[in-house]
């Protein structure tokens, strides 16, 4: 209210004031928002089919071009391969990519020539998808952490966030009974892996 109808009446000092408790309270209305995503994908019901994890994340990426409000989608080279499969629930999938294409969206958003690249390969029998980068990046020696909740490794002037995305990764790979792990290196990007446990 105080920015809509008495802006021209405050000095900067006031103004600098009444600027910051709504940024403040639009981070802390994310964080709630985030913090009950992670309760929910603790314990909804999973509801397994198989999905197209190549169209989901395509889908994911086009959405977050508009909802980011990033309208130059050239200057990303989006790049995902074809026809990957798993047996999931395809709501935490969205979840899922919302998340981690969103970070490499974010941390690779002032890197000239930006990339994002989405695929899989087979490791022991065991098949890994990843999502990859050439952000930001961050020490590797770090890695560990970055699925703790509230962990973040860069400024939240620089790049925004609750520090909650990554938790609600885990646990949904945690419900799915597979593993998640991370690598990085900084201003060279970050590549997550991720498996899947088949049904």
């Amino acid at each position: 209210m105080l920015q809509d109808t008495a802006t021209e009446r405050l000095d900067n000092d006031q103004r600098e004031a009444v600027n910051k408790i709504v940024a403040e309270s639009n981070r802390m209305s994310l964080l709630i928002s985030d913090l009950l995503k992670l309760s929910r994908v603790g314990s909804q019901e999973l509801k397994l089919e198989t999905v197209n994890l190549s169209i989901t994340a395509q889908v994911v990426f086009q959405d977050l071009m508009i909802s980011m409000n990033l309208k130059n989608k050239e200057r990303f080279d989006f790049t995902v391969q074809p026809e990957m499969t798993a047996i999931a629930d395809p709501g935490l999938m969205r979840v899922l990519f919302d998340n981690l294409i969103g970070n490499a969206i974010k941390f690779s958003s002032k890197t000239q020539n930006a990339s994002i690249l989405i695929g899989s390969f087979t490791q022991k029998d065991e098949i890994v998808f990843f999502v990859k980068d050439n952000g930001a990046g961050f020490k590797r020696e770090k890695a560990e952490r970055i699925f703790e909740p509230f962990t973040r490794f860069h400024s939240p002037k620089d790049f925004p966030g609750t520090g909650i995305g990554l938790s609600i990764v885990r646990k949904i790979i945690e419900r799915h009974h597979g593993r998640i792990w991370v690598e990085s290196e900084i201003n060279k990007g970050t590549t997550f892996y991720f498996t899947i446990s088949e049904g």
